[in-house]
Parts: C-alpha cells; sequence; structure tokens
C-alpha cells in the first residue's frame, strides 16, 4: 500500500493550511459570538452569507471543479494545448455567467421592500446585496483549487480562507471599537467579505503564473471537452443543488424555529467542521487527482484501493472526533464562546445541535470523497439520484424532528440523511467496482467505533474528576477541558498501538 500513502502526505499538506483556516474560523466565530451571540444581527449576516457559499459550490470548488478535472486529466495527458483551451472556456463561460446570475440577483433584491415587521428579513436582503458579487471572485478562484491540486498544490490553495478569516476576525473588533449599534458592524463586516474575494484572487496571481496556466478569454464551443463536461456536470450540479437545498431548507426551518435559530447550528457547525475540514475534506481533495488518473488509466483495482485507503483513514479520525465532541459538547462550547453576547443557555441548545450533528462526523466524512470516486468514474447521475431520496429523506426528518426537540432536530436529521447517503453510494460503487466496500466499511467503523468508546469514556472521567476539583479555579474549566482533550488523545493513541498497529503501518506505506 506504500504506492497510496501520497494521498495521506497529500492531504497532510492541504490539512495543514487548512487546519490554519479552520482555527481561525473557530476564532473568528467565537469573537462573533462575543459581540453578536444569536440576535437578530447574527442571524442576519449568517443566512446572508449562506448565498455565496451555496454558488461556491455550485459553480466552484465542489461539483463545477470535481466534474472538470477527470475530464482535464484525460485531456492533458494526451494534448496539453487542447487540455488548456477548454480549461479557459469552462472558466470564460463560468465568469460570464456569474456576471449575468449578480446582475440579476441584485436587481431582484433591489425590489425587495419587506414590511417594517419584517426586521430580519430586511437587514439579511440589505446584506445580501452587498455580499453577492463576491460569488465571482470565489466561484472563478475555487474552480482553479482543482487544477492548483492537480499540479501538486495543496497547502498554499489552504491559505485562500485564511484570508478571509483574518479579515473579518480584524474587522468584527475594529468596528466593535469603533462604530455604535451592531447593524452598522455587521454593515461593515459585508463590505470587508467581498473586500476578501479581491484579495484572495490577487494572492493567487504569483502561482498561476508559477505553473504557466495561460488564461485568457476564450469561448471554444467546438472543443469536444465542452459537451463532456457537462454532460458530467449537470448531473452532478443537480446532486450539489439538492445538498444546498438541504442547507438552505434547514436555514429555513431555522428561522421558523425562532430567533437565535440560525446562529446557534452557524457555531455549532463551525465547531464540528474543525475535524471535517482538517482531515476529511483533505483526503477527498487529495484523492480526487489520483481516482481520476486511475480512471483515465482504466485501473479498477487500483482505483479500488485507493477508494479503500481514502475511506480507512477517514474514519480512522472521524469516529474518535465524534464522540470526543458528544461527551465534551458543553465544556467545549462553553469554553469557545460563552461570554459577552453569548449566554449559558445559548451555550446549552449549541452544545446540544454540536452532539447531533456530531453523530453524522463519519457519514460527512466520507461523502465527498465516494462522491469523487463516482466522478472519477464519469458517473454524476448515481450520487444525483441517491441525493435527491436523501434530500427529501431530510426534509421529513427536519419537520418531525424541529417539532420535537426543536433547532437540535435539524443537525440530526442531517447526519441520519448523510448516513443514509453513503450507506447506497458504497453498495452501488462495490458493483461498480466488483469489490465488497459495505463489508469493509461496517468491519473498519466497528472496529474504530470500539476504540474511540473507549476513548470517549476515559476523556468524560477525566473531565469529571478535573472538573470537580477546579470549578472554583479561576481558568479551572479550561483546564479540565485542555486535560480531558489530552487524555482523550493519548488514549485513542494507546488502543490503536495494540489494536490498530497494522493500519498505522498501512496510512504510512511501511
Amino acid at each position: 500500500m506504500k504506492k497510496h500513502s501520497f494521498i495521506l502526505r497529500k492531504a497532510g499538506s492541504f490539512g495543514s493550511m487548512t487546519t490554519v483556516s479552520r482555527v481561525l474560523g473557530l476564532i473568528r466565530e467565537m469573537v462573533f459570538a462575543r459581540f453578536f451571540g444569536t440576535s437578530i444581527f447574527a442571524d442576519a449576516f449568517i443566512t446572508a452569507f449562506v448565498f455565496p457559499n451555496l454558488f461556491r459550490k455550485l459553480f466552484g470548488e465542489g461539483a463545477f471543479s470535481g466534474s472538470f478535472i477527470p475530464i482535464f486529466s484525460d485531456y492533458f495527458e494526451k494534448d496539453k494545448k487542447s487540455a488548456w483551451r477548454l480549461l479557459n472556456t469552462i472558466l470564460s463561460m463560468l465568469t460570464l455567467f456569474l456576471l449575468i446570475l449578480t446582475v440579476f440577483v441584485l436587481l431582484i433584491l433591489s425590489f425587495a421592500h419587506p414590511s417594517v415587521e419584517a426586521e430580519r428579513i430586511s437587514y439579511i436582503i440589505h446584506l445580501s446585496r452587498i455580499m453577492f458579487p463576491y460569488v465571482i471572485l470565489v466561484c472563478t478562484i475555487g474552480f482553479l483549487f482543482g487544477i492548483f491540486n492537480y499540479f501538486g498544490h495543496y497547502a498554499l490553495p489552504g491559505l485562500s480562507s485564511v484570508i478571509l478569516n483574518i479579515v473579518l476576525i480584524l474587522g468584527i473588533w475594529i468596528s466593535a471599537v469603533t462604530l455604535k449599534g451592531p447593524y452598522h458592524q455587521v454593515l461593515v463586516l459585508a463590505w470587508l467579505v467581498l473586500l476578501c474575494g479581491v484579495l484572495q484572487w490577487l494572492f493567487f496571481v504569483p502561482l498561476i503564473f508559477r505553473l504557466k496556466i495561460p488564461l485568457r478569454f476564450s469561448l471554444a464551443f467546438h472543443h469536444p471537452g465542452i459537451s463532456h463536461f457537462f454532460r458530467l456536470y449537470l448531473p452532478s450540479v443537480f446532486a450539489v443543488s439538492i445538498m444546498q437545498i438541504n442547507v438552505l431548507f434547514d436555514k429555513i426551518i431555522a428561522v421558523i424555529s425562532g430567533p437565535g435559530g440560525p446562529s446557534v447550528l452557524n457555531y455549532a457547525n463551525r465547531i464540528y467542521q474543525l475535524p471535517l475540514g482538517v482531515f476529511a475534506v483533505s483526503i477527498a481533495l487529495a484523492a480526487l487527482p489520483e481516482f481520476s488518473r486511475s480512471s483515465s488509466q482504466k485501473d479498477e483495482k487500483g482505483l479500488s484501493e485507493k477508494i479503500l485507503y481514502s475511506l480507512k483513514l477517514s474514519l480512522f479520525i472521524a469516529l474518535p472526533s465524534s464522540i470526543g465532541l458528544i461527551v465534551l459538547s458543553r465544556p467545549i462550547v462553553a469554553a469557545l464562546f460563552e461570554r459577552g453576547a453569548f449566554t449559558q443557555n445559548d451555550t446549552i441548545v449549541t452544545a446540544i445541535v454540536l452532539s447531533c450533528y456530531s453523530l453524522g462526523i463519519f457519514a460527512f466524512a466520507n461523502l465527498k470523497t465516494l462522491t469523487y470516486a463516482f466522478y472519477a468514474l464519469k458517473d454524476s447521475m448515481t450520487p444525483t439520484k441517491i441525493a435527491f431520496f436523501c434530500m427529501i429523506l431530510n426534509i421529513v426528518l427536519n419537520i418531525i424532528f424541529m417539532l420535537i426537540i426543536g433547532v437540535a432536530g435539524i443537525a440530526l436529521a442531517t447526519s441520519i440523511a448523510t448516513g443514509v447517503n453513503v450507506f447506497f453510494l458504497l453498495i452501488i460503487l462495490g458493483k461498480k467496482l466488483k469489490y465488497n466496500f459495505i463489508h469493509d466499511f461496517i468491519k473498519l467503523t466497528g472496529k474504530y467505533l470500539l476504540m474511540s468508546l473507549g476513548m470517549g469514556t476515559c476523556t468524560i472521567l477525566i473531565y469529571k474528576i478535573s472538573d470537580f476539583y477546579l470549578k472554583n479555579v479561576t481558568g479551572g474549566a479550561l483546564v479540565s477541558l485542555t486535560v480531558s482533550v489530552v487524555t482523550g488523545i493519548l488514549v485513542y493513541g494507546i488502543l490503536t498501538y495494540f489494536f490498530a498497529r497494522k493500519d498505522m503501518r498501512f496510512f504510512s506505506g511501511r
């Protein structure tokens, strides 16, 4: 398996920068929660920011780049000039479409005049008018990330979010100190988001020159790769659209659930996304070009081995992260957010939501990897059909669970629907490649889950003991949390040594 250990090295390279980005993102949310808590201004900014993120997934680094890289890989190995011509045509078409879309959305928003009573909606519309042009910048540079990754540059693209987070952290502090009123403060943040898009593009200009990517405006519609790309992209964008409809529906249900719903979901989401962003997403992004190469070479055995390697590595990291976040959800939320405008009651609600999200980390961690495996096989229809079914399931569960347990039901529904999605993808992928992925997946999940439960038991016991003795000491809660987290890591390391030593050699290629 040494020939596949480069996935771990590449994921580590991308993950190192993603770690910095995610940690800064967490700090950003801590500062944001300090000044805005779960207020209507926090809800407005978070909801308005959903739209740039939605289109980034549709036309940037998600389905768009994921569909393009397998085709680009085929052309680049045969005719580099043709591959670059295809790249420029797709990028030019994307830019034109985003320009037209932005003008259309801004016109629609300019005619939107909600009633005076709909104060939250009014804030969301106004902030959306400012931030929506960010879509053009973030989608085009997000599309190029796939090219950067194809040529082995994983660390530097990870700095894109670092720029955004640093600017917003400084913006929150400066606006809070210099401006009066939360509305004017979030208004400044909206303009800073737009500025970040410009800075991100400027930051990657040197890399574009270094890789000698011949960017130019081109509409070579006669290129045969265009139709090939859209045959793969249209079903896949529908699949991603379904996922984004889920996200949008979650936000709508959160707004309906009452003030603070979108904010609580966002804070919990930021925490559980930390392990996902650092490891799981990094593994998927590192694996995509390798999946594409194996598929282009008709090497089904090699592709199956790379998929299994990626799944195994994701589960090894995701399951202990899941258990750790569940058992320590409340002290983690309290340590990160409970200050200023963020109250103890907000901590309780956010911790419950975090626990419900954490139940699905093992599924979230592998969904992108499995989807990319289908893209590499030039099959985007299968993930689309499954995603559509899971969207219906998610909506139904959203309504049922929200009525029973409130905003936490939204997170629980998302975790269950994602788990079902992964299960069906594993079964169908196994049939395509004639490999029993579901057997290995269940076996690995059982093994790592038992290890994680052992780790979780020790972690919560250590936290309870240390908290009992340090609860009246200044900074005692943070010390208790730190000691328990370190204990959990050590215990999982010991369990790995005794029960998963072969897996470590498998990951490292030894």
